[in-house]
């Protein structure tokens, strides 16, 4: 049912927000209230000796940012993402000695995983409506 990465993440995400809406308290309130979480889809252009075997690239990126104070000029922040560059398949024989009676077939997929995981500061201003 879940044989890619990608039906894998949406399906996890899915489940979380289910979840996550099910819940009514004001404990989640104010953790929802200093939460903020994004998805995006990504694309990857390679760059030199790289960009000369690797073609454009494309995948998801999902990020949490947790506020520590009302107005958020502290928080800490989360990311992570997953970027496909291609796949190969090889097939060969399992021994010269006996010939082509036992084959095998090798698939291969490649994948990039950015992450990234840090504080965040920045000086908020105008209307604030939190407290």
């Amino acid at each position: 049912m879940f044989n890619s990465i990608y039906s894998r993440g949406v399906f996890l995400v899915a489940s979380f927000a289910a979840a996550v809406s099910a819940q009514d308290s004001t404990m989640l309130s104010k953790l929802m209230h200093r939460s903020s979480a994004s998805l995006s889809f990504i694309q990857s252009r390679p760059q030199g000796a790289f960009r000369q075997n690797v073609g454009l690239a494309y995948g998801a990126s999902g990020g949490y940012l947790f506020r520590l104070d009302a107005v958020g000029a502290w928080s800490i922040r989360a990311d992570v993402g997953v970027v496909s560059y291609g796949a190969e398949s090889r097939e060969g024989a399992l021994s010269n000695t006996v010939g082509d009676h036992i084959r095998f077939e090798v698939k291969t997929n490649h994948f990039i995983i950015p992450t990234s995981v840090g504080p965040r500061v920045m000086r908020p201003t105008g209307i604030c409506g939190h407290t």
